[in-house]
């Protein structure tokens, strides 16, 4: 059995509360979707360093697919779209808190349903760079481009390291990833800020449970 564990708590930015993850500080708390990517699309060895972020956009790239936003009645949006929108972000801890994405190995391309979407990744992440960071100054748009270019290939590594990981288990991990969204959504809406959320997973099988208050 695995037992991982989330601390309640208010986004700094957008006011609301959320899940983070204990032991990881530097990531926000956010919702159920964010709670399944944690445990199921980052790796154990895992931290919050870009590279790792990209290899973690990486693997849910291969876990979620088409069918992931088809059950959730999301058809017009593809998994590498929804992975660039975390692009940003990540480019603003790279440019702005001096965060190190280093140079990913040399990659082998993935078949072309999965190069395809490494593709599309960059030319999202390429708009996104245009569109939100339109004010900047030239070399820091140059510099993003160069994470973009750096990107595809710890994305690369994430999606081979979750083929994997998951390996004749995909059906299952989605499965997985949807039954912890779920869940821990629900729970958010009764949780207060500071209580502690307990994720327990064996044989596949997903509860999530709120630990009770100590009173004095």
């Amino acid at each position: 059995m695995k037992i991982y564990e989330f601390v309640c708590e208010r986004h700094k930015e957008f006011g609301e509360l959320g899940w983070r993850q204990k032991g990881q500080p530097g990531f926000d708390p956010l919702w159920g979707m964010a709670v399944a990517h944690d445990i199921m699309e980052h790796f154990p060895d895992g931290d919050e360093s870009p590279a790792d972020e990209f290899q973690a956009l990486g693997a849910g790239m291969v876990i979620r697919q088409e069918q992931y936003y088809a059950n959730k009645g999301q058809l017009t949006v593809s998994p590498a779209i929804n992975a660039a929108s975390d692009f940003p972000e990540i480019a603003r801890h790279i440019i702005y808190e001096k965060m190190h994405l280093p140079e990913p190995r040399a990659t082998r391309p993935l078949d072309d349903h999965f190069e395809a979407y490494i593709a599309e990744f960059a030319k999202e992440a390429r708009k996104l760079i245009v569109s939100e960071f339109e004010h900047e100054s030239k070399e820091d748009k140059e510099k993003m481009r160069e994470i973009v270019r750096k990107a595809q290939g710890w994305v690369r590594i994430g999606m081979r390291r979750a083929m994997r990981r998951y390996k004749g288990r995909l059906n299952e991990a989605l499965s997985t990833f949807c039954e912890i969204e779920q869940q821990a959504d629900r729970l958010l809406k009764e949780a207060f800020e500071g209580q502690v959320m307990q994720v327990r997973i064996e044989n596949g099988f997903v509860r999530c449970q709120l630990e009770e208050p100590e009173y004095a």
